[in-house]
């Protein structure tokens, strides 16, 4: 737990000082809220590309100190210009590590967030991010397709600086990204009265969807709603430079002077910083959130003054905001030339494409397309893939909730409609306009991450309009006349705070429900294999009888990982007898034809009883806990037959059935047990056992001592 929180207070700390030094140079001395997304930005560009270098992580951890060093030399002399320490901004961040520190909390072990329940694509992080240190064994084959790999090197490089494990890395990780979006979310309540800012800026920063994303380790999302909510942050500086006033083009090189465009260039520097991280982050579809946002929050502001204006004057606005639109395409541009052959490779990738061979192409973990109503922050589930008919909650509960969450959006938005205000609803904008990009080009995959990213934003609107300390008379004069709309004018002064208190509480209840109890896998198999079987197998392909999505990076180093199941964490696919399905049917080495089997000198196996015999040309070669690995000691067997075990531990053969009978004639051998098994039949009430059902099975069974064999196959036990 130590070094995790040691390899988070380490990334959040240099994000901080980074970010700052950023805020800094665009001539903001004061601390900022734009400064934690801004800061993690830096990090993921600067150990992005440095993790390229030789070294790799060691590179990266170097980088980053360097850059950490520069920031706090820019720091010193403007210390004085930081501002107060506020005591609430402390305990939001604090509050809100505290609650994405629960599963580790409730499991009593820093783990794998995600294992086998839910979503275990930090297989895939973990294998990318030791990868790109190493450089051992084939590349991943999402690396290949141009995956970005920002987040990983900041992994690298802080597990280098801290010790931690790899694992641990993730999970300070995942605490520095919900600590960061507090202190931002903070920044973003300003006009909120003070004793409930802390607590308004930690439920911000971990809705319930992005708890649920957090809690299953899915921290692309978070991370990526934290750059928009700071990029959104960082557009209100940029209004001078909107406003327009010079009609035209001439004026923005001769009448203002090279100093003045510099100085309006470098308030861009914020804004493009965040961009560019994105990048390392997300990719182009990350930067095309920024993108809409920055086009949202531009014709919102020139709509907001078009009467005073007499016309939005937007080719006059585009013309005086010249140096700023310059700058702030010029930084990721620039930033992303490392990257620029990956993100066109990108493209291509597929969770992107609705189209595939698998029956659930496009739902990757989930079982069906999420409600959007969960974007709203309240959803009674602790399981968000559920839909509200198949969860235990009544489904009017669900869409209560989302009754209350959509009522408390309104009143935000409308609040900031009032104020006239144009970042947060801009964002809000890019975020509906991503959600439907997706659900009409993507995959249930992509919009729902889509949605999980928006979740923030709709959290921070509905919690600025309930908790502003203004009071709504203040706001009923000039353009904003209509606000309060004139029938909820008798009800508003008790209505609203009832409102705010109905759905904060329900909205905390919701993001506690997915961080209280989740799945956090153990790390001591994988501890073992890497060490016991790793250096044994160096080089060479292996072939893997047993259902672990983990088996690529804990025999990092091989050639490549086959299995007869198919698996999507960069193991390859054998031929095989029958189908292994994910589910229940049982694979062994007699599942693997002779000519297949051949091919390997290298095989992993369970140390299950469930197993079917070793070819004798296979010997043990070492133990580590549930595993064995077998090496070659002789050539393959030609002329190696085995029975049709689809399911079971063996076959069942009646010889007196002229169909088997010639099987008495063929020179063959079988273990067989002293004492004939009691074998259930059927499981009830249906043969299909899945983690939301239960399942049972009787067996009549003579008096006596008895020895219970319950053999399965699961991901998680």
């Amino acid at each position: 737990m130590l070094s995790a929180l040691f390899a988070g207070a380490l990334i959040a700390g240099a994000s901080l000082v980074c970010g700052q030094a950023v805020m800094a140079l665009s001539g903001r001395e004061r601390f900022s809220p734009v400064a934690p997304a801004a800061g993690l930005s830096v990090l993921l560009v600067v150990c992005g590309v440095a993790v390229k270098l030789p070294g790799h992580g060691t590179a990266a951890a170097l980088a980053a100190g360097l850059v950490v060093a520069a920031s706090v030399w820019v720091l010193v002399p403007r210390l004085g210009e930081l501002g107060p320490v506020r005591v609430g901004a402390i305990a939001a961040a604090l509050i809100a590590a505290a609650a994405v520190a629960i599963p580790f909390a409730t499991s009593g072990r820093v783990g794998i967030l995600g294992q086998g329940l839910v979503n275990d694509d930090m297989a895939s992080h973990l294998l990318f991010t030791e990868w790109v240190d190493t450089r051992e064994g084939p590349t991943p084959d999402l690396i290949e397709d141009g995956y970005p790999l920002g987040p990983h090197a900041v992994v690298s490089a802080v597990s280098k600086a801290s010790g931690a494990s790899l694992v641990q890395g993730f999970a300070g990780l995942t605490g520095a990204i919900v600590l960061l979006a507090a202190l931002t979310a903070y920044g973003a309540l300003g006009g909120v009265r003070e004793w409930l800012r802390a607590p308004g800026a930690t439920l911000a920063a971990v809705p319930y969807l992005g708890a649920a994303y957090l809690a299953q380790g899915a921290f692309k999302e978070p991370m990526l709603a934290l750059a928009l909510v700071g990029f959104a942050l960082s557009l209100p500086a940029l209004r001078e430079c909107w406003r327009g006033y010079s009609p035209t083009i001439v004026s923005t090189f001769d009448d203002r002077g090279r100093r003045w465009m510099r100085g309006q260039a470098l308030l861009a520097l914020p804004g493009g910083v965040i961009a560019a991280g994105t990048i390392y982050n997300y990719s182009f579809p990350g930067l095309a959130w920024l993108a809409l946002a920055a086009i949202a929050w531009a014709l919102l502001t020139a709509w907001y003054e078009r009467e005073r204006r007499e016309g939005m004057h937007l080719l006059d606005r585009l013309r005086w905001a010249t140096p700023v639109i310059v700058a702030g395409v010029a930084i990721p541009v620039v930033a992303a030339l490392p990257e620029l052959i990956r993100i066109v490779s990108f493209a291509g990738f597929e969770a992107f494409s609705p189209s595939g061979a698998e029956g659930n192409t496009g739902f990757g973990n989930l079982r069906q397309p999420l409600n959007p109503l969960q974007s709203l922050g309240v959803w009674p589930s602790s399981e968000f893939r559920l839909s509200a008919s198949n969860a235990g909650t009544p489904a009017l509960a669900f869409y209560a909730g989302a009754l209350l969450a959509a009522l408390a959006l309104a009143w935000g938005l409308g609040r900031a409609h009032a104020r006239r205000e144009a970042a947060m609803p801009a964002v809000f904008i890019a975020g509906v306009v991503g959600y439907l990009g997706a659900l009409a080009v993507g995959t249930p995959y992509t919009s729902a991450k889509a949605l999980a990213v928006l979740a923030p934003v709709v959290m921070l609107i509905a919690l600025r309009g309930l908790l502003a300390a203004e009071r709504l008379e203040d706001e009923s004069a000039g353009e904003a006349e209509w606000w309060p709309p004139r029938p909820l004018r008798p009800v508003v002064r008790f209505g609203a705070p009832a409102l705010a208190v109905a759905f904060i509480a329900a909205a905390a209840f919701s993001t506690l429900l997915p961080l209280r109890q989740p799945a956090v896998g153990p790390t001591d198999v994988a501890d073992r294999l890497i060490d016991d079987f790793r250096p044994e197998v160096q080089g060479e392909n292996v072939l893997f009888l047993g259902r672990d999505n983990f088996i690529s990076w804990e025999l990092l180093g091989a050639g490549d990982v086959f299995s007869p199941l198919l698996n999507h964490y960069d193991t390859e696919e054998t031929p095989t007898l029958y189908r292994a399905t994910p589910i229940n049917a049982k694979f062994d080495w007699d599942n693997v034809p002779t000519e297949t089997l051949a091919d390997f000198d290298f095989v992993v196996t369970t140390s299950s009883a469930f197993n079917s015999e070793a070819p004798p040309e296979f010997q043990p070669a070492k133990r580590s806990g549930d595993f064995i690995l077998w090496e070659r000691a002789a050539p393959a067997s030609v002329d190696r037959r085995t029975l049709l075990e689809p399911l079971f531990p063996g076959a069942s053969v009646d010889c007196s059935q002229p169909a088997k009978a010639p099987l008495a004639g063929i020179a063959g051998t079988a273990t067989v047990l002293p004492a004939a098994p009691a074998v259930g039949q059927v499981w009830e009430p249906r043969p299909s056992i899945t983690n939301s059902s239960v399942a049972s099975q009787e067996l009549s069974l003579a008096p006596g001592r008895w020895e219970i064999s319950m053999q399965f196959a699961s991901t998680r036990e």
